[in-house]
């Protein structure tokens, strides 16, 4: 039987729409779904024509009308009265219902949810920046101890929502003893008590809202549930026949006509009637207008019950206006009689601007029409919309006087012409444009609502399951150790792990607008991870110096405050307990909390394992009597497992700062913790081949007085892959112009994310004559120099020598701002990378195979080049950074030297074999993946297979010395099986010994190895067993027997890797080395 969601829409036409768009999500994902309605008493036909329309247009939603009790009037004695109808419909009639999606007015339902078993949760047809006010009205109104109607125009400030008047709130709010108002209060003091709350918006229009709901800021005193934007849910046609209005938009110039629509319940008196009628005469603007028969009262849901609002009988819109004005405006517009088919009206080309009265569902769809709006709020919440349209989003204008007794005629006539004729209304079209591409990108597969549904999917399926095990994440607050954490978040999820992400709210989101969009779109991108945000703590410490530079005293003291806040979440909130805590680098007082709960604690290091091992050394170093790095000068400094590293190319902090300055202080305080923290292991965003050598110092390294540090493990590259990057759905120009490219014949020259990677206008110009002089293709990601009035808006013919760019329109191209790195670098016409040197970049380099060309900005990124030029060989150096300047000489130079010589065919070939080896490193038989295999990630802990102590007996390390040699923990694997006296492999059945053409002696230990060794053993004929390992234990005679069968018998030459693209046997008489390792270390 399928699985059955029920959608319990209550009262209300304008809350049926949504929920009706809300069910036809359910389909699409295998889930059939019930849409229960409650029937007004007073039956009015709007209600009634309403669900008509939902029925017929939707097959494959079941609809169940509840019939409801005459007798009541009163909507919360009515929705309460209906519990008991709800709970027998749901307990004879849907037998598989999985969930229940309440309505907002339906709180009371949760006891029926509770009392049946079945997860909760709740609608919020509004926004939710409506739902952030009324989360935290409670509180409000408990703290004022006054009636919003008695405190004046004082604007009221509730957690990111634009300040308001107390006049904007709904009428019945404005007397705390209105019943209506103690009823909709009790309803938002109930919606936490939910599993989570589903509302009607998408990321990009309620940013703000949707972070103060996430952060908890609105709900005082207990925690708010998950907010899964699922919007916008607009309405389709319901119509098998076109619409005479249709029709008559087909005949209009395009974005000629006002609409006017005023919802389900919206109608006027008739002297407002006329005012409209002479504003829309004399403005001489095209018209199409909804009118509705006039009501004594106020719309309201009481007014829906007792029949007051909707239509009954024909109505006579000729009686309603003005004598004439039918017939005098024939030729331009069109009055329809109550109702319209709105969602078609407004994504007609005719339609060019939108009177509404505020409705949420109509604003949205405005919104996804791309149509401007002007504002004529009437009741409920439309006034708090009108504020948020108007003052956050920028796609509305407000028709003035609608808070009087009337809308004059010349207010009409006004406003219809500004919005239609004026220039100055052209911001709020071109936003509202803006607005509509969000729209469709949120509701696309990759969007940010669709993945935010799926994730509630996810959420209700997951309940009665087996709980996976979780691991939490604490990341750090800059782009270049947040990205990297999250892709390791990606790969424990793929190795079947809960993973949730704890998160400390930016202390200073307006100086980082690139951080704060990045976790916002990875948030909405991945719905598999879990994120919560720690609630903020009092008097937080500056992380930013006046100058807008890092400061790391404030960011440490930052990271001890929420300790206390990061340990109430952990201990409440997955009581079954956690596997591991990993914490950012930066973070680490955060292990305190590890080791507290008694969980294991890692510590994550974003960038490589080189300058892991340098921040090691820096007290040991200081502590033998070198204090001032910056009295150096570029004396090299020699670290063990580092190349010779100029003391120049340190980080600024310690060339720049005095050993008793408080930065100073922090950055050895940090380096100290590294080794005398609680810690169960590092993990380092790098692989084993491309950092062999430092990697072993690591593993091999002792703190001081000997103990032997944590297990190291190497878990990288942590980089995207081409393609992957979900925030902008559409294929980036560039790529079309590479496309038409030849192979490996594109510089490509980007600096970074972050303002620091932003040049001079002097070295822009110097950059743009050397690569024209060049000769050279190239795509240039060009940023404005900070200094600049508009850094976000670069003028490139004011910031680039005159006519570069029409000289070089054929050689290349100049991108403002941003480019997609990741698929840029794996373009086949890519040949070459400029690049800052950030860890992050260097890695998508190396993983596209594109040698790179370094121009280190700041940070560790000196080093950095350090590595990539001495070490690696994958780069070269644009040496005239040292100086401030790079010349258009230079940067002609080394890109010939890179594009052209023979120097750059060498570097390309190196930076080859280290992209075959990363490539490797994330396969089932590579080293990071072996690092986060099930069995090694459970625990994350390691002890050597071969030790020593632990290895064949007394005196065997001395019998053997002259034969073989004993290595702890590790080996550099792919080096080992290349080197020219290696014969011999026992391996647990991976792949590099084929490509190394050596003959391999079969142990297989786990996974689907054992399938790899008949593959090998039968298929291919490469390799002989080590059969003792099917019983547990492969005993000293058999590895005697087999080492000799390869090394010295004739029946070991068909195993030799001929024919497998090896290169044969390379030796005999070989027989004293012996290789056994076993490939499973956490590397």
């Amino acid at each position: 039987m399928t699985e059955t969601v029920v959608v319990y829409a209550g009262l209300g036409v304008g809350h049926l729409a949504p929920m009706v768009e809300l069910a036809n999500l359910f389909p699409r994902h295998g889930l059939a779904v019930t849409v229960v309605l409650i029937e007004p008493p007073a039956k009015p036909p709007s209600f009634a024509a309403a669900v008509s329309r939902s029925m017929a247009s939707n097959p494959r939603i079941t609809f169940h009308v509840m019939p409801s009790p005459s007798c009541h009037s009163n909507v919360p004695e009515l929705i309460r009265a209906m519990n008991a109808p709800l709970r027998e419909y749901l307990r004879s009639s849907v037998p598989s219902a999985r969930a229940v999606v309440f309505d907002m007015f339906c709180a009371c339902a949760l006891d029926v949810a509770a009392e049946l078993g079945l997860p909760a949760y709740f609608f919020q047809c509004g926004g939710a920046s409506h739902l952030a006010v009324g989360l935290h009205l409670p509180h409000v109104q408990a703290e004022i101890n006054a009636s919003f109607g008695e405190i004046g125009d004082e604007p009221l400030l509730f957690p990111s929502v634009p300040p308001f008047k107390p006049s904007d709130l709904p009428k019945a709010a404005l007397d705390r003893n209105d019943e209506m108002y103690r009823w909709i209060l009790g309803v938002f003091e109930r919606l936490p008590e939910s599993r989570g709350i589903l509302v009607n918006t998408f990321q990009w229009l309620e940013t703000k809202a949707l972070r103060a709901l996430g952060d908890g800021a609105c709900v005082v005193g207990r925690p708010t549930p998950p907010v899964c934007c699922v919007g916008p849910l607009v309405s389709r046609s319901g119509e098998d026949k076109k619409h005479g209005c249709l029709s008559w938009l087909d005949a209009q110039p395009e974005k000629s006509v006002v609409f006017l629509c005023f919802g389900s319940m919206g109608s006027f008196p008739k002297e407002q009637l006329a005012e409209i009628a002479i504003g829309l005469e004399r403005s001489g603007q095209r018209f199409l207008w909804v009118v509705r028969r006039p009501h004594a009262g106020e719309a309201s849901l009481s007014g829906l019950l007792a029949g007051r609002h909707g239509t009954h009988g024909e109505l006579d819109i000729d009686e309603l206006m003005p004598e004439g004005f039918l017939e005098r405006t024939k030729g331009r517009g069109l009055a329809a009689g109550s109702w319209a088919p709105q969602a078609d009206v407004l994504r007609h080309r005719a339609t060019g601007a939108f009177v509404t009265h505020c409705g949420w569902n109509s604003v949205l769809e405005g919104i996804a029409a791309g149509v401007p709006l002007l504002c004529w709020p009437l009741y409920a919440e439309q006034r708090l919309n009108k504020v948020f349209i108007v003052e956050e989003v920028g796609v509305g204008a407000v028709m003035a006087g609608y808070d009087g007794e009337v809308v004059r005629a010349e207010e009409v006539e006004a406003k219809v012409r500004w919005m239609l004729e004026s220039n100055e209304a052209s911001p709020i079209r071109e936003r509202v444009a803006l607005a509509k591409e969000r729209a469709e990108e949120a509701t696309r597969k990759s969007g940010s609502s669709h993945q935010s549904f799926v994730k509630f999917l996810i959420d209700f399926g997951q309940i009665e399951a087996k709980m996976k095990k979780t691991m939490v994440l604490y990341p750090g607050l800059s782009v270049s150790h947040f990205l990297p954490m999250m892709k390791l978040a990606d790969e424990l999820v793929e190795h079947g792990y809960a993973v949730t992400v704890a998160l400390i709210d930016d202390p200073a989101p307006q100086k980082q607008i690139a951080f704060t969009a990045t976790v916002d779109r990875v948030i909405s991108s991945k719905p598999s991870i879990c994120f919560h945000r720690l609630p903020r703590v009092d008097h937080l410490p500056a992380v930013t110096t006046n100058d807008g530079e890092f400061y790391l005293p404030g960011y440490l003291d930052l990271v001890r405050r929420h300790n206390e806040p990061l340990h109430g979440f952990l201990s409440s909130h997955f009581r079954g307990g956690i596997q591991a805590l990993v914490v950012d680098m930066m973070s680490v007082e955060a292990l305190d909390i590890a080791e507290r709960l008694k969980v294991p604690g890692y510590l994550f290091h974003p960038s490589n394992a080189s300058l892991f091992a340098f921040f090691l050394q820096i007290p040991s170093i200081c502590a033998e009597g070198k204090r001032s790095f910056s009295e150096l000068g570029d004396t090299p400094l020699e670290l063990p497992g580092l190349p010779p590293m100029p003391a120049s190319h340190l980080i600024n902090n310690l060339l720049e700062e005095s050993p008793e300055s408080e930065v100073y202080k922090a950055i050895m305080d940090l380096a100290r913790r590294y080794t005398n923290k609680y810690s169960n292991g590092f993990l380092v965003n790098t692989v084993d081949s491309l950092e062999a050598r430092v990697v072993n110092t690591l593993r091999h390294a002792r703190r001081q007085g000997g103990r032997a540090l944590p297990p190291f493990y190497c878990v990288g590259p942590l980089v995207n892959k081409a393609g992957e990057r979900g925030e902008r759905p559409e294929r980036h120009e560039c790529l079309a112009w590479l496309d038409r490219q030849p192979d490996r014949t594109v510089v490509f020259l980007c600096f970074g994310s972050t303002g620091i990677g932003n040049h001079s206008t002097e070295q822009l110009r110097e950059i743009a004559v050397g690569l024209e002089k060049s000769g050279h293709r190239f795509l240039w990601v060009v940023r404005a120099p900070v200094v600049s009035d508009d850094p976000d808006r670069p003028d490139l013919d004011a910031l680039l020598p005159a006519g570069f760019l029409e000289r070089t329109s054929g050689q290349g191209a100049v991108v403002k701002q941003w480019a997609p790195q990741v698929d840029v670098l794996h373009h086949q016409a890519t040949g070459a990378f400029v690049t800052h040197c950030g860890w992050n970049s260097v890695l998508e380099g190396i993983t596209a195979g594109v040698p790179m060309l370094c121009w280190p900005l700041h940070s560790e990124q000196k080093m950095n080049k350090v590595l990539m030029v001495e070490e690696m060989g994958i780069a070269v150096e644009m040496v005239g950074w040292q100086q401030g300047l790079v010349t258009a000489e230079e940067v002609e130079a080394k890109v010939r030297l890179v594009m052209e010589s023979e120097a750059g065919v060498e570097l390309r070939a190196r930076v080859t074999a280290h992209k075959e080896a990363a490539a490797v490193a994330w396969t089932d038989v590579g080293s990071s993946r072996a690092a986060q295999s099930t069995d090694v990630v459970s625990s994350w802990r390691y002890r050597g297979l071969l030790t020593p102590a632990d290895t064949g007996g007394g005196g065997f390390l001395e019998r053997t010395s002259g034969q073989g040699a004993v290595v702890k923990q590790w080996a550099s694997q792919v080096d080992v099986l290349h080197h020219r006296v290696t014969d011999a492999f026992v391996t647990h059945c991976g792949c590099e010994g084929i490509t190394a053409g050596v003959p391999m002696l079969c142990w297989p230990l786990h996974s689907e190895q054992k399938m790899n060794k008949v593959l090998m053993v039968e298929e291919m004929g490469i390799a002989v067993e080590l059969v003792g390992w099917q019983q547990g234990l492969v005993t000293a005679a058999e590895v005697e027997a087999k080492v000799r069968l390869v090394m010295e018998s004739e029946a070991a030459q068909p195993a030799q890797g001929a024919g497998h693209g090896a290169q044969g046997r390379r030796g005999h008489g070989l027989g004293r080395w012996r290789l056994a390792a076993f490939g499973i270390c956490p590397s």
